[in-house]
Formats: structure tokens, C-alpha cells, sequence
């Protein structure tokens, strides 16, 4: 996609054209506006349509209990025992390690706990 991620920018100093910027803000007010979570969930997967992927993911885990929730797109990237899978390894993941050890609650990327 032109100007995303410091393509195509037009002198702003953020990287990103003004119709990027524009695509970008309408999508976080969609997402924002979702009415229930089942909503946000839904919504969150349209962030493909601004970042062109073969894949794209949504995880929670409750850290507390141990649950987790996980919607994927397209469909065929699923497969039988995924779900499963991913909630019995979670625990291993630096970034849901770090909010358990933690209880800090900001945002993270995979890429703060690599060195």
C-alpha cells in the first residue's frame, strides 16, 4: 500500500500521505465505535485493509484465568487444534509473560524483548 509505514509521505514527517493518514483515523474511530467486544473483535481484522498481509490475528488472554480468544483471517490460515495450541504455549510468549510478571499494562512489541 503507497504511503504507509514512510512511503509516499508528503513532507508531514510522519512517513504517511494524507489519504494513509485519513484511511488510518477513519479505521481507529470504526474499531472505537464497535458496541460490544464481540463488535470490536469483528472490526479489529479490518486493519488488513491498511496493511496489506497474507494473515492477519486477534489474541486476548486472560492472565488471571488462562483463557484465551483468538479470531484469524482468512479462514483457511486455521487449522484443526490452533485454538488449543496456542493456550497451552501462551504462557511461553515474552509479551504475555512480561503483563504476567509485571501487571505493567502497556502496549508491547515482540521485537522489546529481543536482543
Amino acid at each position: 500500500m503507497e504511503g504507509w509505514a514512510g512511503q509516499g509521505g508528503d513532507g508531514d514527517g510522519a512517513g504517511l500521505s494524507s489519504e494513509t493518514l485519513r484511511r488510518a483515523l477513519a479505521f481507529v474511530q470504526v474499531v472505537q465505535e464497535a458496541p460490544g467486544l464481540d463488535d470490536y473483535r469483528a472490526r479489529i481484522l479490518g486493519l488488513q485493509d491498511l496493511i496489506p498481509c497474507n494473515a492477519i490475528g486477534y489474541n486476548e488472554v486472560d492472565l488471571a484465568t488462562g483463557e484465551t480468544f483468538m479470531v484469524l483471517a482468512p479462514d483457511d490460515v486455521l487449522f484443526d487444534g490452533i485454538e488449543e495450541a496456542f493456550a497451552r504455549h501462551a504462557h511461553q510468549h515474552p509479551v504475555i509473560r512480561h503483563h504476567g510478571e509485571t501487571g505493567d499494562p502497556r502496549p508491547r512489541s515482540l521485537s522489546d524483548f529481543l536482543s
